[in-house]
């Protein structure tokens, strides 16, 4: 069985400005370049930290990574996959021997009927207005989003494919119906206080039980 492991950064540490030029000072001039054309600081850091799961805990160079069609980075020779993701103040990074996709949103107060009548499939809508409350709503509406993002990134076609193109079921584990790639997929989430995570791995998978917490 395919074995996924899910890393965490909190890139609040990034505010240290001494800390945020030594690292982006050793990051390859890919991740260093990108990082320095950021206006805002909070996303500065957060394309920091992205930059250090990959570089460091990976330990791969960056500039050497392949490009798919569609831009989903990859190792090249095989054998080994990863995405990360980052939102609010977290960076993550998931690894594995298989096709695997993360995503992780802060959770914000937004109308979430709005934007799900949208762009989610038709099931996922109705679900979602099934929800008891405005809070289990957008609860509901975050499961649903990140388990989307991470399966079009497992998918390696991010979103080229369209959100209203397959049906996430919140059974336990969520699976998904889709007629778009080939194969099937498995889902692992995840909840840090005042934000949802989900890992998306092609085929059978074994997940992690906790993120793996980085520190500098």
């Amino acid at each position: 069985m395919q074995k996924i492991k899910t890393y965490i950064l909190n890139t609040k540490i990034f505010e240290d400005e001494l800390l945020f030029y030594e690292i982006l000072n050793i990051m390859p001039s890919s991740r260093k370049d990108k990082t320095e054309r950021i206006r805002v600081e909070s996303d500065k850091r957060l394309s920091l930290g992205a930059g250090v799961l990959i570089n460091i805990i990976l330990g791969i160079n960056e500039d050497e990574l392949t490009l798919n069609e569609y831009g989903k980075p990859y190792v090249d020779g095989g054998g080994s996959f990863f995405n990360v993701s980052h939102s609010g103040e977290y960076a993550i990074m998931s690894v594995g021997d298989c096709e695997v996709g993360c995503d992780i949103e802060k959770i914000k107060d937004i109308n979430a009927n709005k934007i799900a009548n949208r762009f989610f499939f038709n099931d996922e809508y109705v679900a979602l207005q099934a929800a008891e409350n405005d809070e289990k709503r957008l609860d509901l509406f975050y499961r649903l989003w990140t388990l989307k993002e991470s399966f079009m990134k497992a998918a390696g076609k991010g979103l080229a494919l369209g959100l209203d193109s397959f049906c996430i079921n919140l059974s336990e584990p969520p699976t998904v119906t889709q007629n778009e790639v080939e194969g099937d997929f498995c889902f692992k989430e995840y909840s840090p206080d005042g934000y949802k995570i989900a890992v998306c791995a092609a085929g059978k998978a074994e997940f992690e039980v906790d993120l793996t917490e980085v520190e500098i």
